[in-house]
């Protein structure tokens, strides 16, 4: 539970992104499972999240956070690359630690 609340003290609050699915902007909330529509047509997702200060990083955690789970090591702004990718060394040791934390508690 803590390494959740970590993770979410490096997001901001809410932000704005393109839904994978069909590219129509979103806000997502932080700590929140889902999204929700923009609130107008022609929304600028890009402006949304300069004008609240989010980086890309932030934007492609909470994307990753609010479809997988917060609680996942893709929630965590830290393992992107300024351009939104993954950046794999710090991802897969991530996940391994997860996966020892998970493996423990179920002993």
């Amino acid at each position: 539970m803590n390494d959740v609340l970590e993770t979410l003290k490096k997001l901001p609050r809410m932000c704005a992104a393109n839904n994978p699915a069909d590219d129509s902007p979103i806000l997502i909330k932080r700590g929140v499972k889902g999204y929700w529509p923009a609130p107008r047509p022609g929304f600028d997702v890009d402006a949304f999240n300069a004008r609240h200060g989010v980086t890309v990083q932030q934007r492609e955690a909470m994307l990753a956070g609010s479809m997988f789970g917060w609680e996942l090591p893709v929630a965590d702004p830290d393992i992107y690359t300024p351009d939104g990718t993954f950046h794999y060394e710090k991802t897969s040791a991530a996940f391994d630690k997860k996966i020892a934390e998970l493996a423990g508690a179920k002993k």
